[in-house]
């Protein structure tokens, strides 16, 4: 946006201007569309804006979980909780801006659940 600003002088105020307000749109539609679910096998998270994403995590595959917060999620007293199950070619699953104590307590459920079943590979 600031480059376009430099190049577009007038012009590149207004491309600014849609960036902006493209960014607001997508945060909030992502807001509204992101959602997980826990289940009696796992749990379940689906995100995206323009195309949808649904990842299933099951108990028995968790393998590392975690709550972490930067220093503006602190301030807002939110969350992230990170899941990595085995076998996962991916980073695992990362549900961000969860409050912290609803985060804190779903990693409680996750880590009583992922104890109480049986590793499989």
């Amino acid at each position: 946006g600031a480059a376009a600003v430099v190049v577009l002088h007038g012009w590149g105020l207004l491309v600014l201007a849609l960036l902006v307000a493209w960014a607001v749109v997508h945060a909030v539609l992502w807001a509204r569309r992101t959602s997980y679910a826990l289940t009696d096998d796992g749990l379940l998270f689906r995100t995206g804006v323009l195309t949808r994403r649904t990842t299933a995590t099951f108990f028995d595959k968790l393998q590392v979980l975690s709550v972490r917060q930067s220093p503006l999620d602190r301030r807002h007293r939110m969350a992230a909780l990170t899941l990595d199950t085995a076998g996962s070619g991916e980073d695992g699953v990362r549900i961000p801006y969860l409050d912290e104590g609803v985060a804190r307590d779903l990693l409680r459920t996750l880590s009583a659940q992922a104890e109480a079943t049986l590793l499989r590979w």
